[in-house]
């Protein structure tokens, strides 16, 4: 996805607040807010599950600020998330030891596949020469990117 997201508290690039499962997801963009902001989750609540994703959307605010996400309430699983830490400005993020920032050479090409390893890049994702897509909108994205060249 990418868009702009603004508002005040609990503001993300996918979701405010989340009570459910977030997976195989990429946001791009941007996202600003006062507190509890993230490129993807503003706020995670437990059992809310936030797995197998990116982000590479710019994030702004006061508190409770994250790279992928802004607060997580009640330790709400966080697994294998990344964010481009050149990109949303953030040097950390909500959540578990396995949330990554990450360079924009890191996460993109060839090299996304070993520096995000909690990415299914045999399942759901391949690699591009930009940020990896998920494998049924590889077509489209390719032919997007074959249209820009031209």
């Amino acid at each position: 996805m990418n868009a702009t997201v603004v508002g005040e508290y609990s503001v993300g690039g996918l979701a405010g607040n989340s009570i459910g499962n977030v997976t195989n997801s990429a946001v791009f963009g941007s996202v600003r807010g006062e507190s509890s902001v993230g490129g993807l989750v503003g706020m995670n609540y437990a059992p809310g599950r936030v797995a197998s994703s990116f982000t590479a959307a710019t994030v702004s605010g006061e508190e409770h600020v994250g790279g992928a996400v802004g607060r997580n309430y009640e330790n709400g699983p966080v697994e294998d998330v990344y964010w481009n830490a050149d990109a949303t400005d953030q040097s950390a993020s909500a959540g578990s030891p396995t949330s990554n920032g990450l360079s924009t050479n890191e996460m993109t090409g060839e090299a996304a596949a070993e520096s995000m390893s909690g990415v299914d890049f045999s399942g759901p994702w391949i690699t591009t020469d930009a940020y990896p897509v998920l494998d049924w909108l590889s077509e489209r994205v390719t032919r997007e990117m074959r249209i820009r060249s031209s």
